[in-house]
């Protein structure tokens, strides 16, 4: 998935609508079935709601890459020290 805005992607749900219902109708009766007032208030609720996710936090994709590649640079610096302990004794 391609880095897109939190805002941006709420909107695009707007404008798409592909809203969630039951956050849509809450933020209706808070705003007094005010449309504006209710996209505005969707919007931030969204945004909140897809920070809280980390659906577009590098985090995810960060994290399961950077183990296997500490692993393998730790079993790389052992085994150079292995190797030169066996060939490079005094």
């Amino acid at each position: 998935m391609k880095d897109i805005e939190p805002i941006e992607l709420a909107k695009q749900e707007l404008k798409d609508n592909r809203y969630r219902c039951n956050l849509m109708e809450e933020c209706l009766e808070i705003s007094n079935r005010d449309p504006e007032k209710a996209e505005n208030l969707y919007i931030q609720k969204r945004i909140f709601e897809i920070k809280q996710e980390g659906h577009l936090s590098g985090e995810k994709e960060l994290r399961p890459m950077l183990m296997p590649l500490l692993i393998l640079y730790s079993l790389g610096i052992l085994l150079v020290a292995f190797l030169v302990y066996i060939f490079v004794k005094p």
